[in-house]
């Protein structure tokens, strides 16, 4: 039979595992959404031949490789960009 100190240790294990994947999901998400607050300004203030914009496109390269290989997510990512885009 599993000593006391060792189950709580599992649980504290189990929690502390449980509590990282939330945060990978929430940081992950924060990642894709943060896409249309950029996509807003990288056009509302003219980056596109400037190092601000050479930046924005390396730390969204990620994604735009995924939209080549998922037809769903480069719907929903043009989809969401297009929310963002000032008329």
């Amino acid at each position: 039979m599993p000593k006391e100190a060792e189950i709580e240790g599992r649980r504290s294990l189990a929690r502390w595992v449980g509590w990282s994947m939330l945060a990978l999901v929430v940081v992950v998400a924060l990642y894709v959404l943060s896409i249309g607050p950029a996509v807003w300004c990288y056009i509302t203030f003219d980056l596109y031949d400037s190092l601000i914009g050479a930046s924005i496109e390396a730390f969204y390269w990620p994604l735009e490789q995924m939209g080549y290989r998922s037809e769903t997510f480069s719907q929903f990512l043009d989809w969401y960009a297009e929310l963002w885009r000032p008329d």
